[in-house]
């Protein structure tokens, strides 16, 4: 059963971003909260998926970027033109590419020159699409026979240069991801990576349920970001059970995240990553009531 939220309702159906409210929770600016078409990928097209956040009331996503949603690896421009034709058209702005699930320090020279590229195209994308931010998660080493860290750290900054050679004349941010079980999850880690490379045209997104579920401490995790996040996922999970959840499904206090990130100064947008394998339209607002108790809440 879903928890019920601590917290009054706002009344508003949007909130313009860091617009302050009182309530509850005391003045608190409202985190802007975008769309995700992840939830939708093997449930419905990702027009579709356009149609039903556009309905729900939000304006903005990130696009989780697979088959069978859109095979970007062989689409032409002209397909890539057409899907930003139609995403004018629904009334939504793609803020972020995706590409999920690559792994750039895979022991396969095979897969690693895959993974490397897919997030070559995801550029060529991020730019059609007229999104700022490509979402980037490094891979990760066997847990039972690990690539020893060198290595792998080697595999991966050799790609990294290579990728921001061309986004940053393009103007679009790698935003590096947390993610568990990857040789580098924790937003510290990542840290060390934006050190040796540069700040510019590099950062990070944090996804909060992949923290959580790593055991690592929310706060903790959007504080050492600070002045390095591009983007933040929001979903909810448990600790023993790593899912990306609706809202009130799991453990996670989404009021002192917002609360963490509003500290921090984060003036960037959090992307309701809801992935659960059912199709997230009859929820979106049930769901986005939740997210505005919480100091979430979508701008038109």
């Amino acid at each position: 059963m879903r928890r019920k939220s601590r917290f009054s309702a706002d009344p508003a159906d949007t909130i313009p971003i860091n617009s302050i409210r009182s309530d509850n929770m005391g003045d608190a600016v409202m985190q802007e909260l975008v769309g995700n078409t992840f939830g939708y990928l093997h449930l419905a097209s990702l027009t579709s998926a356009f149609d039903a956040l556009a309905a729900a009331g939000f304006s903005k996503t990130e696009i989780v970027v697979s088959e069978p949603h859109f095979d970007m690896l062989r689409a032409s421009d002209a397909e890539m033109s057409a899907l930003k034709h139609y995403a004018d058209d629904a009334g939504i702005k793609v803020v972020s590419i995706n590409p999920g699930g690559q792994d750039l320090v895979s022991a396969n020279r095979d897969i690693r020159a895959l993974a490397a590229q897919t997030y070559d195209k995801g550029l060529d994308f991020a730019a059609t699409m007229g999104a700022d931010v490509l979402v980037v998660v490094p891979g990760r080493r066997s847990p039972l026979s690990p690539m020893p860290l060198d290595r792998a750290m080697g595999y991966f900054d050799e790609t990294l240069d290579r990728l921001l050679q061309r986004s940053r004349l393009m103007g679009i941010t790698l935003a590096l991801e947390t993610c568990p079980f990857d040789f580098l999850s924790s937003i510290q880690e990542l840290r060390v990576v934006l050190e040796r490379h540069g700040n510019t045209g590099l950062g990070l997104t944090l996804d909060v349920a992949n923290v959580y579920f790593s055991k690592l401490d929310v706060a903790d995790q959007v504080a050492a970001s600070v002045g390095a996040l591009k983007m933040v996922h929001v979903s909810d999970t448990t600790k023993t059970r790593w899912s990306h959840s609706a809202i009130g499904d799991g453990e996670i206090d989404f009021a002192a995240v917002s609360q963490a990130l509003t500290r921090i100064g984060y003036t960037g947008v959090s992307s309701y990553e809801l992935a659960d394998g059912k199709n997230p339209t009859s929820r979106l607002e049930g769901d986005l009531q939740a997210w505005r108790e919480a100091g979430f809440a979508p701008v038109r």
